[in-house]
């Protein structure tokens, strides 16, 4: 029997066909970028001000939303440094919540010079980073047991 001018039938699956999951999962893509869309367009148009203004694209929302993003972005960037190297960081809140407590020492008790204090509050950071990192690599502690004595000196 000759194969030629007929078309291969594609490969089913023994449960017979595409499975539920397989539809559910598409369908539950499209419902998200459609919630998307219409969360978007709502935000933009001003849905739910008063006066019907464009009020989410305007140069000092963006500046706002920035600036409030800024100190979230700069720890999201580190975190993924250690997470892409199979660590994890469990005191990095705390970190950064002493040294922002250290910088305001220096600050308004010690009256050091802001260029100064942003400076030392570096270093302070990158002292207590390389202690967590020295624990994990040079002691072969487990990140999971060095970082949150790390948290716990800090809180």
């Amino acid at each position: 029997m000759s194969t030629i001018g007929k078309m291969a039938e594609p490969a089913v699956r023994a449960g017979g066909g595409t499975s539920l999951f397989g539809k559910m999962n598409k369908l539950v893509y499209v419902l998200a970028a459609i919630a998307a869309l219409i969360w978007l367009l709502a935000d933009i148009g001003g849905v739910g001000n008063v006066s019907g203004e464009w009020v989410f694209l305007t140069r000092r929302n963006i500046s706002n939303v920035l600036n409030q993003v800024s100190i979230n972005a700069v720890i999201a960037f580190g975190m993924t440094l250690i997470i892409l190297t199979k660590g994890i960081d469990l005191s990095v809140g705390s970190v950064v919540a002493a040294t922002g407590v250290f910088l305001s020492i220096l600050f308004v008790d010690a009256k050091l010079p802001l260029w100064l204090c942003y400076i030392l509050t570096i270093m302070a950071g990158g002292i207590t980073g390389l202690l967590n990192g020295s624990l994990v690599s040079v002691f072969r502690l487990p990140a999971f047991i060095a970082t949150p004595g790390s948290l716990t000196i800090f809180r």
